[in-house]
This record gives C-alpha cells, sequence and structure tokens, in this order.
C-alpha cells in the first residue's frame, strides 16, 4: 500500500507539495514465527549486496502489515534469490535446510 499526499494552493490551483512513498522500494522483514508456521523463508539481496533472510516482503519501511510481534526490518531488499524450504526448528543457528524449487512450498 502506497502513501502519497498532496497539498494544493485552492485559489490559484498551484500544488504546494507532493510526497510519496518510493513504490519501486521493496523492504524485507523476517519473523521467526512467520518461518515456522510457513516451513520456508526467502534469500534477497540487499543494496550493499548481501544476501539476507525475509519472511515478508512490502513497500513500506515502517509498516509490515503483519500481525508477528517478533517481526523486525532488514532494510531494502532489491533482488530475490531464492526460497528455501526448512523443516528443522529446534535451533535457529543449526538446523537441516533444503533448498525449495518453487513447486513445493
Amino acid at each position: 500500500m502506497a502513501v502519497a499526499y498532496s497539498f494544493m494552493n485552492l485559489k490559484n490551483k498551484i500544488p504546494i507539495l507532493s510526497l510519496a512513498m518510493d513504490t519501486n522500494k521493496k523492504y524485507g522483514w523476517y519473523s521467526y514465527l512467520f518461518h515456522k508456521q510457513r516451513g520456508t523463508f526467502c534469500i534477497y539481496k540487499t543494496p550493499f549486496n548481501t544476501e539476507v533472510r525475509i519472511t515478508h516482503v512490502t513497500d513500506s519501511p515502517t509498516d509490515h502489515y503483519t500481525k508477528f510481534p517478533d517481526i523486525i526490518c532488514h532494510g531494502e531488499v532489491t533482488e530475490f534469490v531464492k526460497t528455501v524450504k526448512d523443516n528443522s526448528y529446534s535451533s535457529m543457528l543449526f538446523r537441516k535446510i533444503e533448498e525449495c524449487d518453487g513447486n513445493n512450498c
């Protein structure tokens, strides 16, 4: 959901100020609870060419539009890399990770 605001001088019908959220930018969010519920997460690249684990992508850096209390924003993401199917939730550090072919996720 993009947000746009426009203010206009009604007498002269001249735009005074126009603020709009850049809808081309995407922001990656991660929630362990969301990850656990779905059994998958995605890998995205950032503008710094690093890879981050993401469970949700939005057009807002401040609103994730979910009800997951543990969700955190990892900032702007630029490119989808892959979806990963994760069948083990026993540890955040040690778990069996399988790549997902996109059809079984």
